[in-house]
């Protein structure tokens, strides 16, 4: 079929359409910081896939041919639950294909379809991994039912196990990528309802081993407790009921999902998200009926407490140039998840917030790496996270950075803190009679002191604070109101460290050479 496609390429005048395709090319590549790869085999996964999609445009009319991964909608379709939905399968470069390979599913966000992974869907295959990418119900090509779905969360998410299921995925591992809003954290959220620890328990599952996903692939998806919603969809849950969109209003999609990132989307890529809005008024209902029922706290909490006993190796890989979600919400949310979660460093290129729609080629390195578990890797990640799993019988210990015994949960010096679930340096206060007969604990001093003298030179002893302080310089010197000169550098050095509230309100009337505090 390759040699047919370069034979009908010569020997064919080249046409208007095909002339415009390759403008839109330029005009894409120009809008993009050259990348070149540097390993020898991503060099020949990046080639694999661009001649795949060559092989895709139809050399007459120069558009992409109709069902194939590059087009603008999903090719294939399967009925499940009721609703029909299309996605996207490439499968894996026999070349490149092993049996230890993951299958990959693709997860899109609001507002998104499968087409925004149709480039690393193709590198992925390229590599050896077979792909699949879906559109959610009310999104691309799949069933936008206006009545009989909820468009809630546990909706989307009995949709998505249905799918599974239908497409064969199901008994077997895959590998998970979710991005984007609200539904990139249904996908998040499928995973623990559909084979978490209550199925453990019920024996359908011997081990989080055996579950379905076997590495999740996270991408610029609200994390954070405080991240907000994006203004396009913040709009819908506007408390003034007539500055949100109108009932029946059409949803810019081609704007939405141009937006967030450092690069200009071309034409073609805009009308491809568009397409379905523009056929179908259902599609901007499912986006309303969505919003409707979303509790977007609620769901953050749902998420984040979902994921604090995840225990599958993850990938958080986010761009930097994202103007939607705060990298450090990211940081904050791993605060209280378990090591297998790892943030991807070094990508070589700048990536906003859909980093498979900016640079596919530069993210791919840091995805199969991930995949296929390169050492070499897996200890150039960023780990952030405050818990980590140790054995029966031990916890882990923050100050000291390894696991020690439950029944002694910090090492020697360290004393636990339940409210932060860590170890801590114990405090240097000893009880009065670890100090031995007639001595007390001295705070300041760090010591003991004989009971005759509670506090060291220089030191008054707090009843309301329980603690030895320092002495305020000057405090006997106020009684006399100071009239000589002595009295008012005394005075003036008083109202230099603000000894008394109102200080200023305190200092006499004239040019102050005589400074001291009227009592």
């Amino acid at each position: 079929m390759a040699s047919l496609v370069r034979t009908v390429t010569q020997n064919v005048p080249q046409s208007a359409a095909c002339k415009r395709q390759q403008q839109r090319g330029v005009a894409a590549g120009a809008a993009r910081r050259q990348w070149q790869p540097s390993h020898p085999q991503q060099r020949r996964h990046l080639l694999i896939a661009r001649a795949q999609e060559l092989e895709e445009i139809d050399p007459i009319t120069g558009e992409v041919i109709a069902g194939t991964a590059m087009a603008t909608e999903a090719g294939q379709r399967v009925e499940a639950g009721g609703l029909t939905f299309a996605y996207r399968k490439i499968d894996a470069d026999p070349a490149a294909a092993a049996p230890g390979k993951l299958p990959v599913l693709c997860l899109h966000g609001l507002g998104s379809s499968s087409y925004t992974f149709r480039a690393t869907g193709s590198l992925l295959a390229a590599a050896g991994h077979d792909v699949i990418a879906v559109d959610w119900p009310g999104h691309g090509g799949s069933s936008k039912p206006t009545s009989g779905f909820a468009y809630s969360a546990d909706a989307y998410i009995a949709a998505l196990n249905q799918f599974v299921a239908a497409v064969g995925l199901a008994g077997q591992q895959f590998a998970v990528i979710v991005h984007g809003y609200v539904l990139g954290q249904y996908g998040l959220l499928w995973r623990p309802a559909v084979s978490g620890a209550a199925r453990i328990q019920a024996g359908e599952l011997s081990s989080w081993a055996a579950e379905s996903v076997a590495k999740l692939i996270i991408l610029n998806t609200p994390l954070g407790l405080k991240t907000a919603l994006r203004p396009e969809l913040a709009a819908y849950k506007n408390p003034v009921p007539f500055l949100r969109p109108k009932a029946g209003s059409r949803f810019a999609a081609d704007l939405y999902n141009a937006a967030g990132g450092p690069y200009a989307m071309s034409r073609r890529d805009a009308d491809a998200y568009q397409a379905p809005y523009d056929a179908d008024p259902a599609a901007s209902a499912a986006i309303a009926a969505t919003m409707d029922k979303l509790d977007w706290p609620a769901l953050l909490r749902r998420v984040d407490e979902g994921y604090c006993s995840w225990r599958q190796p993850s990938l958080l890989l986010f761009g930097t140039s994202d103007q939607f979600i705060e990298l450090k919400t990211v940081f904050e949310w791993l605060e209280s998840k378990r090591t297998c979660m790892r943030v991807a460093a070094g990508v070589e290129a700048k990536l906003g917030h859909a980093p498979q729609e900016d640079y596919p080629e530069a993210i791919n390195k840091a995805l199969l790496k991930f995949l296929e578990e390169d050492p070499e890797f897996i200890t150039a990640l960023i780990v952030c996270s405050r818990m980590r799993a140790c054995d029966n019988g031990h916890r882990w210990h923050n100050e000291d950075n390894c696991c020690v015994r439950t029944s002694q949960p910090c090492g020697d010096g360290f004393e636990w803190r339940q409210n932060e679930s860590c170890c801590r340096k114990s405090q240097p206060v000893k009880a009065d009679h670890q100090c031995g007969e007639g001595k007390r604990w001295h705070d300041e001093d760090e010591c003991c002191v004989p009971t005759a003298q509670p506090c060291g030179d220089g030191f008054n002893w707090s009843g309301n604070e329980g603690c030895c302080r320092k002495s305020r310089a000057g405090k006997t010197h106020r009684k006399e109101g100071g009239n000589t000169q002595s009295g008012g550098k005394q005075g003036g050095a008083d109202e230099k460290k603000g000894y008394g509230k109102h200080g200023d309100a305190q200092k006499p009337a004239g040019d102050g050479k005589q400074g001291a505090f009227q009592h």
